[in-house]
């Protein structure tokens, strides 16, 4: 779907942005992937794995993350979440299938498209989805020791934890 979202909008559009792809990527140069992406539009890719300093300046520079997961890679499974963990991590807004976030769980820095009208539509206004300020507050709910405490508290309660 990203491709066929790519192939749909301008030359002049496709120009004014480029991707950044934060993990490592299969076979390098030669990803069937990365080379079909590398028709429409400039894509930064690591050599081999990429270092966590790496990763963190490279997030960094991302106005906004994209996750085009496939809908069997729903939060929760070991596939999709780290995209959206990447995003809380960065404090970044998403784009992602629907399907990652069927509860709205993350509506706070989540763009969800079902369609690919939807992922078109918002290609077509990237600067002004980058420019929602993901609020710290939101980020806190998921730091570690919120997180630990949440465990706790379940444990606690199923009588569990002594």
């Amino acid at each position: 779907m990203l491709l066929e979202v790519l192939e749909s909008l301008s030359a002049k559009s496709r120009k004014s942005f480029s991707f950044a792809i934060l993990g490592q990527c299969r076979d390098g140069s030669d990803n069937l992937i990365l080379k079909q992406l590398q028709k429409y539009v400039e894509v930064d890719f690591p050599d081999g794995f990429l270092a966590s300093d790496d990763f963190d300046s490279k997030g960094a520079s991302c106005h906004l993350l994209l996750a085009p997961l496939l809908s069997h890679m729903e939060y929760g499974t070991y596939k999709g979440t780290g995209a959206i963990g990447d995003a809380i991590y960065l404090r970044r807004n998403i784009i992602l299938p629907a399907a990652c976030d069927p509860e709205g769980e993350f509506k706070e820095i989540a763009y969800c498209y079902s369609s690919k009208d939807d992922l078109i539509s918002f290609f077509n206004k990237l600067d002004v989805l980058a420019e929602r300020v993901v609020d710290s507050r939101f980020v806190e709910k998921f730091s570690t020791s919120n997180i630990s405490s949440s465990i706790i508290e379940d444990l606690d309660l199923q009588g569990v934890h002594s």
